[in-house]
């Protein structure tokens, strides 16, 4: 009984003199975790400015990630929420919101969709708020409970990648205003896309595979249509 007492108080100990840093050291706890989250997505992170908390949310300024692959994601605000880690499970969380978000380069399994109906390129889209729950644990990263909210455009879905196991798991539902669907040509709307909710039509999206050339699915009330081998990254 006296171990277990002991063994107790040496973990408790332990946790203590954990937030105690943490709180002495905050910037020092952030880049520790920016450079595990940099190295698991083989990415890199820059910003103007941050403002970090042990209890809060962290906020970014000007936020920009890069790929390898030459992708690169802009936001002007990005709000990080704790928990921001598992010691149970071994994972990083990255609870996150970001404001005004876009991105640069083509993305081709998205832009594949917009081809088909007709659309400009995913890259020249900013959305103004973009929710998600991101769990990494090594090199795989789970996305859940994407909210991608644009004027004319929303993302909803969940993604789960294998960055060094080389495969993706994707499912997501794209929504277009009346404003995008009034340029479409009636046939592609009635063979492609859903009516959704107040005038907003909508296509199921499954991306499964090589993470390099995966499978896509699009799927709406009149298609279920396959397309094998788009580029992802390079």
């Amino acid at each position: 009984m006296k171990q277990f007492f002991a063994i107790i108080t040496s973990l408790f100990i332990a946790l203590l003199i954990i937030l105690l840093l943490a709180m002495l050291f905050p910037q020092t706890i952030l880049n520790l975790y920016l450079k595990h989250i940099e190295k698991s997505l083989n990415i890199d992170i820059s910003f103007s400015s941050k403002q970090v908390s042990l209890v809060k949310a962290w906020h970014f300024k000007d936020v920009k990630i890069s790929s390898k692959a030459g992708y690169v994601v802009n936001a002007k605000d990005l709000f990080l929420y704790p928990p921001f880690f598992s010691v149970r499970k071994g994972e990083i969380y990255i609870n996150c919101d970001a404001k005004e978000l876009g991105f640069h380069k083509d993305m081709p399994v998205i832009d594949s969709v917009f081809n088909l109906i007709s659309l400009e390129s995913f890259g020249n889209i900013t959305f103004d708020d973009v929710k998600a729950k991101i769990a990494l644990k090594q090199s795989k990263m789970d996305i859940n409970n994407l909210e991608a909210v644009g004027k004319d455009i929303k993302i909803f879905g969940r993604n789960t990648t294998d960055i060094k196991g080389g495969a993706i798991d994707c499912n997501l539902k794209f929504l277009f205003s009346k404003n995008i669907t009034d340029d479409i040509g009636d046939t592609v709307k009635v063979v492609l896309l859903k009516k959704e909710d107040d005038s907003w039509m909508g296509i199921d999206v499954e991306v499964k595979g090589d993470y390099k050339r995966p499978i896509l699915n699009l799927k709406s009330d009149f298609l279920n249509l396959r397309i094998k081998g788009i580029g992802v990254a390079k």
